[in-house]
């Protein structure tokens, strides 16, 4: 009824409420542009009259409202006005304010049968409201390398334009660059790489502290790294590789650019590069140097034109030696997006005014520093309720990634993997 609803008062519109993976979105376009934000308001009231006129039969009704809330709740402008309409929703239904506005009722958990053998505690990493519609299709996980709004339809030789912008309109240079991106995901299956199970997810996530913190003032995701405790005494008790992570990184963001946030438009990110712990005599370990390469050669290349901001913080007097050598990989335009800080004051008010509420505690200067982890220590246990997310390691964009990621097992009758 709520989808009916927003159709009929959006007939010159597409309006979206698919529900995938217990996660209900929303989404207006019109000739691929978002569209206004009262069309969005007026479906989310329509949808709330039909609750109040049939509240037996309440449930998708309210699906459709918060999700037509939750597009507002995207808009910083209008975020009170998101929330009363939810609000208001929850409270006819009978619920409190504040309820989760896209957990659907009536929603079994799918929990796998436990494993004596794997050390995996099933009750606590496991039962995580993991949920499914049995009514609804299976999701279409295989995303391309071209979407409909980045430009690639009008460009006659079918370049997306962020590969434009980072060849100033070159575009021979632009093709051959696009054209090596598009072999890049074929050698490596990143069109189906979100379909695949990763049962190896939390090995990955031990072995480099790196995680969605949340969003910023501009509602950008905020993408957090520590480089400085990429831990190789865990990743050889493991049986891991410098392959491996990376490939966990392109995980990260394939599901960053195409269920986090899929657009459009296409969406930037503000990047916290923590140097915390970082020591000349890293320089020293090839290793290291190496995955450091390799990763910003392959962020630079796949994946041009998503930066917003890079806050590189807690910066030691001898960096600059260390970024001379990264340098030459970046773009001017990249270079010029980097702002580099040292612990203090200065710094904590940066980071506040630049990420908001997302800024995790971890990263505010501290008089007392708490005791360096030790090589084969756990950086973080992830949490199993989403009650227990904060800014950090544990938000909750890390939160529904995980359990994204976990539905992937579920559906292959695969288990993750516990971190030795």
């Amino acid at each position: 009824a709520g989808r009916l609803a927003c159709l009929t008062l959006a007939p010159h519109y597409y309006f979206l409420i698919a529900g995938r993976n217990n996660r209900w979105r929303c989404g207006m376009t019109l000739n691929g542009v978002r569209s206004n934000h009262r069309l969005v308001v007026a479906s989310a009231l329509v949808a709330l009259l039909l609750i109040v006129s049939r509240k037996s039969h309440a449930p998708r009704s309210h699906v459709a409202a918060a999700a037509a809330a939750n597009v507002l709740r995207r808009r910083r402008s209008h975020h009170r006005g998101a929330i009363r309409i939810h609000d208001t929703c929850t409270m006819i239904r009978g619920g409190q304010s504040g309820d989760n506005p896209l957990e659907l009722d009536g929603a079994a958990p799918i929990e796998p049968t436990p494993n004596a053998d794997d050390g995996i505690d099933y009750e606590s990493s496991i039962s995580m409201d993991i949920a499914a519609d049995a009514a609804e299709p299976p999701r279409n996980l295989t995303f391309s390398a071209t979407k409909p709004f980045d430009g690639s339809v009008e460009d006659p030789d079918g370049i997306p334009t962020r590969f434009m912008q980072m060849k100033k309109d070159n575009r021979e240079e632009a093709k051959e660059s696009f054209e090596a991106h598009l072999e890049w995901r074929k050698e490596h299956g990143i069109d189906n790489i979100l379909s695949q199970p990763h049962p190896r997810f939390d090995v990955c996530k031990a072995l480099v502290p790196a995680y969605f913190a949340g969003r910023d003032q501009s509602n950008n995701v905020v993408f957090v790294q520590r480089p400085a405790a990429i831990d190789f005494k865990m990743m050889n008790d493991n049986n891991s590789s410098i392959e491996e992570l990376l490939r966990h990184y392109m995980y990260t963001m394939e599901y960053c650019w195409n269920i986090l946030e899929p657009g459009p438009p296409e969406g930037v990110m503000t990047s916290v590069v923590d140097m915390k712990g970082m020591r000349f005599r890293m320089m020293k370990n090839q290793e290291y140097i190496g995955f450091g390469k390799k990763f910003v050669s392959m962020m630079s290349n796949n994946y041009p034109g998503r930066s917003y901001k890079t806050l590189i913080i807690n910066a030691p007097t001898w960096f600059h030696a260390l970024y001379k050598i990264f340098k030459p990989l970046l773009r001017e335009s990249t270079r010029q997006k980097i702002a580099i800080l040292k612990a203090g004051e200065d710094q904590d008010t940066a980071l506040k005014l630049c990420l908001g509420d997302a800024l995790p505690n971890e990263l505010v200067s501290k008089t007392d520093e708490p005791t360096q982890k030790k090589p084969g220590e756990r950086y973080f246990f992830p949490v199993s309720k989403s009650d227990d997310c904060e800014p950090g390691p544990n938000s909750l964009v890390e939160y529904e990634m995980r359990k994204f990621c976990i539905n992937q097992l579920v559906a292959h009758n695969e288990t993750i993997e516990a971190v030795q």
